[in-house]
């Protein structure tokens, strides 16, 4: 008889976001050196969330224990002693049945007085051996599953010509159920455990090549024990092996994935515990062109190999020794004979686990060898993914000589962070690369561009996560203008108001006002001050100097008008001495009159011209001084005029 094989499909992986054609590096064996290395289980076993390798050579009475190192490797392995009346050790089944929150491990045993043994992880990779199951049955493949509802993990083993169904408490101990309807006398292959019917209790599929290659469907009772079971009709799959399970066309009804001698294949749950058995997806036919009576046929995984949220088929076939993987076009249907991904594997598949070995949240394949006694691991290589760049200006346009600040963000569709560097070209010239920060951009301050249209792009390296990208073009205005005067020099007669011609060039695309002013005129001259509206295209505008005219003033005699006021007073004064003596009358009228002439005397010398300078004569060049402001910074250009005073 042929050696008991079997294959165990690891929880599911936590969700990624690729979703590439699947992608290895080279296989990496471990060479166990063992006489028949027989079963092999994958989980994390000294709780580091690194998953490791377990399996049995069964010459051995141990448990080999190959700790992971995080990206792939594995440490020589810890031998842990397993006391046992049978020959040696078979299949393994890996779970927490004690709910401490450690592996355990179920060692199955071959030859002899066999028996099925309970192994309680202490937490480093090391077991305590508890006592053995009851009824000491040995099995060649099983599964650990709620077949009860209570939350606890319960057994169904495929045994030595039986299945056995045994209830766990959740704290290391099983209870045998004795179902009748589980069957019996036949070589048990591959078993697997879902709702099949919909009515909220586990049922198991179990796939039997001996005696008659059968594959038959047993209702659950929810207490451990099964409904009468039938055998999937038309379904004719010579020697089927194994088995999985999942919905593979997200209709919430599980399905089935199975191996046979010639085939792999997928048929669709109805959700009432029958399968569309004429219309399954027959996605693996090998060539037998290695075939020898030695070969087995297949065993199978159904994973999401690619991250897009679509359980896909694993295949590791003994036949044409290669393993495959065949996408799900999340209808339920895969490329028949085209696999999505190839290599291959040594003859003797003994067993095969799936799970994230280097922790790039996709799936890597472990093949157990029982003819080359190795275990080949295959590593994924997490696919990058596109990424995309944003180029953003601070200032567009900006003027020439002013800083303007290119911002470069990169982000991309997975969730780490995007790493590397981004490089920015002008046109096809680099002028500057940096690493991104941890926001995934980078800063460039750039000042020395020149006036004109630049097409800055920018380049990112990619990184482990993503692949190379570039960003759209983004066109940098850098803005300036000049200014002329047609007619630079103007004369002029004091008083006179002077005209310059200005004619305003922006580049660069400047828009915007230039402010125009003058300093450095001569004296009592002075500008009005110019706006000139831009819009791209050339502007005139006019200048306006004016100057200030010399001021001649002449003052009146201002004492000869006192002298008058003075003999009115006096004459004021005399009339009461009308009425006295003509004597008296006399003398004050000659002292009047003696007053009179000295004052009129004096009087006549006031007389004066007095001017006021306009603005000088002679040439003057003077600055005229136009600004423009833009984006918070400002540009100043300078240029001379020339100013003739006469």
């Amino acid at each position: 008889m042929k050696a008991l094989l079997f294959s165990c499909l690891l929880p599911a992986l936590a969700s990624t976001s690729f979703a590439a054609a699947p992608q290895f590096k080279p296989r990496t064996d471990i060479t166990t050196g063992f006489k028949h290395l027989y079963g092999m289980v994958v989980a994390d076993f000294n709780g580091d969330g690194k998953p490791d390798i377990a399996v049995t050579d069964n010459n051995v009475k141990a448990v080999y224990v190959y700790l992971n190192d995080g990206i792939g490797g594995f440490a020589p392995p810890k031998s842990i002693p397993v006391n046992m009346d049978a020959l040696g050790p078979g299949p393994l089944i890996t779970g927490d049945f004690n709910e401490d929150g450690k592996q355990d491990i179920i060692v199955g045993t071959v030859a002899g007085s066999q028996a099925d043994i309970l192994l309680t992880g202490n937490g480093d990779g090391t077991f305590t051996q508890q006592q053995n199951l009851p009824g000491s049955y040995g099995y060649a493949s099983g599964i650990a599953a709620d077949i009860n509802g209570d939350k606890h993990l319960d057994l169904i083993l495929g045994g030595n010509g039986s299945i056995y169904s045994y209830i766990g408490d959740g704290k290391g101990g099983f209870q045998q159920v004795t179902s009748p309807n589980l069957g019996g006398g036949g070589l048990y292959t591959g078993v697997v455990s879902d709702d099949f019917n919909k009515d909220g209790k586990n049922d198991v599929v179990i796939a039997s090549p001996i005696p008659s290659s059968a594959i038959t469907y047993h209702p659950g009772n929810g207490d451990g024990t099964f409904k009468a079971s039938t055998t999937l009709s038309g379904a004719n799959y010579p020697q089927p092996r194994s088995l999985a399970s999942a919905d593979f066309n997200a209709d919430g009804n599980p399905d089935l994935m199975l191996s046979s001698e010639y085939v792999t294949a997928a048929l669709l749950g109805n959700g009432d515990g029958t399968f569309n058995t004429s219309a399954p997806s027959y996605f693996y036919t090998p060539i037998p062109s290695k075939y020898d009576n030695t070969s087995y046929a297949a065993v199978v995984a159904a994973v999401d190999m690619d991250g897009d949220k679509k359980v896909d088929g694993v295949v590791a076939d003994d036949f044409s020794r290669t393993i495959n993987i065949f996408l799900n076009d999340g209808t339920g249907k895969f490329l028949q004979n085209t696999p999505d991904f190839s290599a291959a594997i040594d003859h003797g598949v003994a067993a095969m686990g799936v799970a994230d070995l280097n922790g790039d949240g996709l799936p890597d394949i472990v093949v157990a060898n029982n003819v080359t006694q190795n275990i080949s691991v295959f590593l994924s290589i997490k696919p990058r993914t596109a990424a995309t760049v944003a180029l953003t200006s601070s200032a567009n346009p900006q003027l020439v000589g002013s800083t303007v600040t290119l911002t470069a963000k990169v982000t991309g569709t997975s969730s780490n962070i995007p790493t590397g560097t981004a490089t920015l070209f002008d046109g096809t010239s680099p002028i500057g690369q940096l690493t991104l920060d941890g926001n995934a951009q980078t800063t460039f301050p750039l000042s020395l561009l020149s006036v004109g249209q630049h097409s800055l792009t920018v380049v990112y390296s990619g990184d482990n996560n993503l692949l190379p990208a570039t960003s759209a073009a983004l066109t940098q205005s850098i803005a300036d203008f000049q200014i002329a005067f047609p007619t630079a020099s103007q004369t002029v007669t004091a008083g006179g108001t002077a005209t310059y011609s200005l004619t305003v060039t922006p580049a660069g695309g400047l828009t915007g006002s230039i402010s125009v002013t003058c300093s450095q005129l001569p004296s009592l001259a002075n500008c009005d001050p110019v706006t000139v509206p831009v819009t791209g295209q050339p502007a005139t505008a006019t200048l306006t100097v004016h100057t200030t005219a010399p001021v001649t003033s002449r003052s009146r005699p201002t004492i000869r008008t006192a002298s008058l006021g003075l003999l009115a007073i006096a004459f004021t004064a005399l009339l009461p001495l009308r009425r006295r003596r003509p004597v008296q009358l006399l003398a004050a009228t000659v002292a009047l009159v003696l007053i009179g002439s000295s004052i009129g005397c004096s009087g006549g010398s006031t007389k004066s011209t007095t001017t006021t300078p306009g603005t000088p004569q002679g040439t003057t060049q003077f600055t005229i001084n136009s600004s423009v402001t833009l984006g918070g910074q400002t540009l100043t250009h300078t240029g001379t005029a020339t100013l003739v005073v006469q």
